[in-house]
Parts: C-alpha cells; structure tokens; sequence
C-alpha cells in the first residue's frame, strides 16, 4: 500500500478547484504526462507525476505554475501543529506528561503497535475526523500490513456471484434515485437547490441535512418521511428496527405520535420476532424467525487474519406458523410470496440465473440461501473438499438435503453439506503470515486528505467540510458550538451509554437466566460525583436533561469518570412483552423484568436546528450518543 503524503492540493484561495488534487495539467506539466497526481521531486524539487516519480518530497508549501499548493502531509502537520499540546490536553482532560508519554511509547516500537478503536469516537458531532485523527497514527508508523500493526482483515468467500448469480435476473431493475435519508447525494446535485439559485436565493441552508460521503444513516429516516423531505412514503417496513429504542432522541411521543397518524405513513408493516419496543405501533407484525432459526452469511471481522465467510443455518425448525404450502413465516417468506403475487422478476419459476444459462426457481427462502452457500463451497474456482460420512450423521444433514434436494443439483449438495457441517469455509490458520508480513495485504491507497471530503458542503450552513484529520469542537449541525447550547452551569454532568456484557442483543430481554445475575441497571457515577450530590449506593434519583426525565437507582463506581452519567443499554422496555397486549380477545400480562431498570435514548439530546434529528455527524451521518447534557435531583 502507500499513501498520498506527498500528492499536492491546491490551497490557492478563490480558485475553482480550491481544495482538489493539483492536476497534471494545472501544474504546467507537458502534454502526453496523462492524468494522475502530482507531486515535487525530492531530487529535481519541480513537480512530476506521482506515479513516475522515484521519490517525492512529503512535506512541502510552495507555488507550481502560479497556484499555491500544499502537500496532504503538510496539512495534516499544520492541522496537528494548529494548537498546542496545553490545549490538547485541556480538550481531552489527559495531563500533557501522559500524552508526552503515550507517543514516546507508541514509536518506540517500529512498526509493532496499532491504534484502534469501534464506534464509540464516531458517536460525537466531530466523529468523522475523530476516527480519521486515530488512523492517522498507523499510517504515520506504517504499520499496515505488518506484524504487530493493522490489518483489513483476510476477506472473505463471496456468495452472491459465481455458480449463481444472485445479483441479477431477467428483466430486472435497478434502484434509482435519490434515497429518502439522502444518503449517498449531494445536495447541490437536487432540484431544491437547483431551484433555489435560479431565483437567485442562498440555496443553504437545505431543509434536513444531505450526506454525500456515507451509508446507513438510520437515524434519518423516521423524520424525513413525516416531513417528506425529499418525499413521502406508502409503506413503510420495519426489519429488525427499533428506532424508538435505539436512536438518540426518537422515543419521544411527539415523534411517536406523527408514526402512529396513517396521514403521514398510510402503512407500516413490521418484522419482528416480538411485540417489539417500535413494532408495537405498526399496522401489521409479521412473524420473524429468531437467530437459532434463521439463515446467514457473513465474512469474518477485519480482526481475523484469514479468509472466511461465516455461514449460520437454522438449528431448530422454527417455530413460526406456515404458510398453506408448508413453508414457515419469516421475513424472507413474505417478501418472496409478495413478490410473486405482483408478478416481479427475480422471483418465481425462472428467478436464479447459473452460469450454465439455467434459470433456477425463487419460493422459499432455501432456494436463495443455499445457492449462497454453493457459490462459497465453489469460490475463487477452488471447491471445498466433499462431506464426510461422519459429518453428515453428526449434523444429521441428510434429512436436511431430502427436504430441499430440487433447490440445488445433485453434484453441488456434497460440497454445500461440507461448509453447513463447517459452519462456514475458512482458509488455515498459516495463510495468516507471509514472513513478518501479513499474508492477506490491503493494497489500495491510504487517504492522509480526503479530497470527495474538502471538495463537499455542509448543506445546512454551505461551509466546505476539510479533508484533513483536526479537533473540531462538538457543534450542531448548524455550527453552534454544544457548550455554548447547553451551558454547564446548567448542565454540569454528561451522558455515555455502553453495551454490558449480560445483555448485548435485544432478545436477551427475554433470558431469565441473565437477568437473575443482573435483574436491574442503575444511573452509574463516579464517587466524587456521589459525594457532591450528597448520593450513596442505591439512592433513587432523576435523571434530566433538556428532552425530559427518567428515574432510577445510583450505582457507584471509580471506573465512572467524574462528571459523567453512564448506563448499560438493554434494559427499561415498554414493548418486548414489558407491557399487556391484547390478542384477539385475550389479554397476555406484562413480563414485569422486561420494563425492569432505565433507559436514557429516548431523552438524549436532539439538534435545535432540524426537527426531531439527535446530534449527528454531518460527514459520517452517525447519530451522537455521548453528548447529552444532563443533571442530577434526588426523586
């Protein structure tokens, strides 16, 4: 791999490209050099092309061919030099001797450390450039790729191309437009804006907030569609969703009220394998199978060093009702027989296309996921070995092959029973080093300037975003400045959420056993944040901040940093069997554990500046779950 340390950016104030890659052409070199990037030679000291230059100068400011340029490198060394490491450590809170430290620690040992992190620093406002800041420092090690270092992981067996192609059918469409989170868009390409600096009006600020450079901004989605911003929607279906729980700021009864309306969704399908938290307000719940009964495939983690790919098939039958053909409820089931009943392609008789021009038949969800599983028993034109005898009665997998023997031909069954009885394909363990070098290398260029970045607006204040690692201060998405929002002579304490280990997926609400070792959660602070409280152990006390009140019992602990609330998640439900449902004339009771404890999303801080959205990252698009202010009374 290598990276674009020493690519120059045009930083010529007022120019059309200002914040770009310096061109080729832009840089006076002459014709026939071609496209590409330009650096300065570290012998000639005049700019070349990137990809013909033997070495290149990474640190460098200076004027080419009348524009004024920086190297990614230099930007990255002003924006880290831009204050001081005093300020820094006022930022952090962390003494400037220990940051002094931890470098001194961190490149004292060639290229045998790492710096890694989840998602809890991309959780804030400033979350894009917090976890660009942490990358940084592997790449200023170069540490890629190397023992001791970072990896991309070993990759995987795909499963949607190869023997089958699960990607395509005859006369099938793709997506088009643009998506109602505006994920993926930019705002200046939309006919808002458009129309906005045609009638000569400032385009900016949009009405909800538009995100170019990422993916999966779930939390947008309720509020786009009540407000129908870009649009409105029919039918809304719910997978696996709990936004009401789950998203900063949205179970509130404002929002809950306007999903509830059918003027503003005229249909809202859920599936779940429950009366869920969010699923309790649709129209219709579609019975889900649960993670013993259902179908995945997945690659393995960047964490492990071989290629892999996963693959989990029911352990039970599920327990779900059938359909009249005797295939079981799921979510899989409903939107096949929907897709049938409108008469779409993909679906049906002739659905999965082989390589051999063979148009395979689409009506249960073991037609699709088994092909999967071929298409990784066959992967990269190196078949798994067939199954074993052994594996087949230790797995009982012939019942399994005779209930769905027409979904694959009979020479693949031996090698897709292979990788069910394996539970998955993995490459051995010693593929993992190639020397003191990692066998599975990433290859592609590293980013110290993210140039789509530097090149993009925030479409709410029109300011251009940087394309350089930096300290932003936590802000709206507006630009106001959070301390100033929620002062905190007000406001002295703030919010952090985790994940315990007792309860790390929302079913396990529901295991007795978990919950007898821990049956309740608690508002956990720090014993100096007790003490100035006047607070012990198991006081009962409100929890406020500027979206409401929750009420719950002190635990307190050293680990807790002074000055901050903290909660385990997974607790406080309302739906999920916490609360009475009626069922055709009959009442099933509350399972009282299941409301047992508190949850603090539904009251987390949301941005003044747009409507029913939590404070977000206006680059990476995730929603901010470490930001809320809060204060403490005794209830």
């Amino acid at each position: 791999s290598h990276t674009d340390a020493s690519f120059l950016v045009i930083v010529e104030p007022g120019h059309e490209r200002e914040g770009a890659y310096l061109s080729p052409a832009e840089a006076g070199l002459a014709r026939g050099e071609g496209e590409g990037h330009v650096v300065i030679g570290a012998d000639s000291g005049r700019p070349e092309l990137a990809a013909k230059a033997a070495k290149a100068r990474h640190d460098f400011a200076g004027t080419v061919n009348g524009i004024r340029v920086k190297s990614a490198f230099r930007l990255l060394k002003e924006s880290a030099f831009s204050r001081s490491l005093e300020e820094y450590s006022s930022i952090c809170g962390v003494a400037v001797e220990k940051i002094a430290d931890l470098a001194r620690e961190f490149t004292s040992h060639g290229r045998k450390a790492a710096s890694e992190f989840y998602r809890g620093v991309v959780k804030h406002p400033n979350g894009f450039y917090n976890g660009f800041a942490l990358h940084m420092l592997n790449v200023l090690i170069g540490n890629l790729n190397w023992k001791g270092g970072i990896s991309a992981g070993g990759g995987s067996y795909g499963g949607m191309s190869g023997i089958y192609d699960l990607n395509s059918a005859p006369g099938l469409s793709k997506a088009k437009g643009i998506k109602i989170n505006r994920e993926g868009a930019h705002y200046e390409d939309s006919t808002e804006y458009r129309k906005k600096d045609e009638a000569g009006e400032d385009p900016y600020p949009a009405k909800r907030p538009w995100f170019p450079h990422t993916f999966n901004v779930y939390s947008e989605l309720l509020p786009s569609i009540i407000e129908g911003y870009p649009y409105k929607a029919d039918i809304l279906i719910w997978h696996m969703a709990t936004p009401f729980y789950s998203v900063p700021g949205q179970g509130n009864e404002e929002l809950i009220e306007k999903v509830k309306d059918p003027n503003n969704i005229p249909l809202i399908i859920a599936s779940d394998i429950v009366i869920g938290d969010t699923s309790m307000y649709a129209d219709y719940i579609l019975p889900d199978t649960t993670f013993m009964e259902r179908w995945v495939h997945i690659g393995l983690h960047e964490t492990t060093l071989v290629k892999g790919t996963s693959v989990r098939w029911p352990v039970i039958e599920p327990l779900t009702g059938k359909t009249a053909d005797g295939r079981h409820f799921s979510y899989e089931t409903f939107l096949i027989d929907v897709a049938e009943a409108l008469g779409l392609p993909g679906f049906g008789n002739e659905a999965i296309p082989d390589r051999n021009g063979r148009l395979w038949p689409l009506h249960s969800r073991e037609d699709y996921y088994l092909k999967i599983t071929a298409n990784v028993a066959y992967a990269d034109g190196d078949p798994v070995p067939d199954v074993a005898e052994e594996d087949v009665k230790v797995c009982d997998l012939t019942a399994f092959r005779e209930q769905f023997e027409d979904s694959l031909p009979a020479e693949h069954w031996p090698k897709v029973l292979q990788v069910l009885a394996r539970g998955g394909r993995f490459e051995p363990a010693k593929n993992a080093w190639d020397g003191e070098r990692l066998g599975h290398r990433f290859t592609k260029r590293l980013s110290i300037y993210a140039e789509e970045v530097a090149l993009s607006r925030n479409s709410i204040t029109g300011k251009r975003f940087s394309g350089t690692p930096m300290w932003l201060e936590p802000a709206t998405i507006a630009g106001k400045p959070l301390a100033q929002l929620d002062p905190k002579d007000k406001w002295p304490l703030k919010i952090l959420t985790y994940k315990g280990s007792l309860q790390t997926h929302s079913r396990l609400s529901s295991n007795t056993i978990l919950r007898e070792i821990q049956p309740d959660n608690w508002i956990e602070i720090n014993v100096r944040t007790a003490a100035e409280y006047g607070l012990k152990d198991g006081d009962l006390v409100w929890v406020e901040t500027p979206h409401g009140r929750r009420k719950g019992r002190v635990k307190l602990r050293e680990g807790v940093l002074p000055g901050v609330i903290t909660f385990s998640v997974g607790y406080g439900h309302w739906g999920y069997g916490a609360s009475a449902v009626d069922i055709g004339g009959k009442r099933v009771l509350p399972d009282r554990i299941r409301s047992a404890g508190i949850h603090l999303n539904p009251i987390m801080r949301r941005d003044p500046d747009v409507w029913q959205m939590p404070l977000i990252d206006p680059v990476g698009g995730s929603a901010t779950f470490f930001e809320t202010p809060a204060r403490l009374s005794h209830a």
